[in-house]
């Protein structure tokens, strides 16, 4: 039976390559056996109308030996879209192979998950030395959380984490205050379901 793949973390493009290493012989270009689906630039998303066609493409046989879905920025998918690819997941043909990459799981239902063999990549381009964080201006730490917050959850509590062990161990005593709004944040998001941009952005409105 053929499986299913979700790749997250890193960035799109390293996503995509870790795709096409995992099909050495598979010809990239103008080729009929493959169908790459993605968000248009005039949406935020990736909606059941972009999902459909895959459905009908995998009822053809494949010219090659395979064929293959790419579904890119997959953590855009409305959960529309997502409930009309379960089926598809969940019984491909065996020539089929269906990707899914994006930036974090959060946003995948558990069916989806359930579904796909994960692989989570990681990549420099994510990370801010936590250092970084401490000289930035409050533009630029509302702007980088607005991204970690699309990361999934066990990668923003290690940036978490790592900031409050820089806090602690810096000679420069930045306050109490600091370090109990660090310790909350960091406790509030591992035990409760909590909007992870609003408690990053509340951290990043009190920071000292």
């Amino acid at each position: 039976m053929s499986i299913s793949t979700l790749i997250y973390g890193s960035n799109s493009e390293s996503r995509v390559e870790e795709i096409k290493k995992s099909l050495a012989n598979f010809k990239w270009e103008h080729n009929p056996d493959l169908r790459i689906i993605e968000r248009t630039k005039t949406k935020k998303s990736i909606g059941i109308e972009e999902v459909r066609p895959i459905s009908n493409f995998l009822k053809i046989k494949p010219l090659g030996r395979i064929k293959i879905v790419v579904i890119k920025e997959a953590n855009l998918l409305t959960t529309e879209a997502q409930n009309s690819l379960l089926k598809i997941l969940e019984e491909p043909p065996e020539y089929a192979q269906i990707f899914l990459e994006g930036n974090s799981i959060e946003s995948f239902l558990p069916t989806i998950l359930s579904r796909c063999a994960k692989i989570k990549l990681k990549g420099e381009e994510k990370t801010i030395v936590e250092s970084d964080f401490l000289k930035m201006t409050l533009a630029e730490r509302f702007d980088y959380m607005e991204t970690l917050s699309k990361q999934d959850k066990e990668e923003i509590l290690d940036y978490l984490t790592n900031i409050l062990k820089t806090l602690k161990n810096s000679e420069n005593k930045m306050g109490s205050e600091n370090l109990n709004l660090l310790i909350s944040t960091i406790e509030n998001l591992s035990k409760f379901n909590l909007n992870t941009r609003l408690a990053l952005e509340n951290l990043v409105i009190n920071f000292k």
